[in-house]
């Protein structure tokens, strides 16, 4: 699964356990995590990232 977590809460979002960085076409996309299957099943850490890119994503400009 991926998330869009914003730059403020990347490292943050990397901190727990499950999550890694995100890689396109050989690339870090900063603001992005990568999250393991195992983990996703974990309701702590699914609502913690969810929370995460909720205020990013809450906070952008309405298209």
């Amino acid at each position: 699964m991926m998330y869009r977590v914003g730059k403020d809460h990347h490292d943050a979002a990397l901190a727990i356990d499950g999550a890694h960085d995100m890689m396109f076409t050989g690339r870090k996309m900063s603001g992005f995590i990568d999250v393991d299957a195992d983990a996703v099943d974990d309701d702590e850490k699914r609502k913690a990232w969810l929370g995460m890119a909720f205020d990013f994503v809450s906070n952008l400009p309405a298209k």
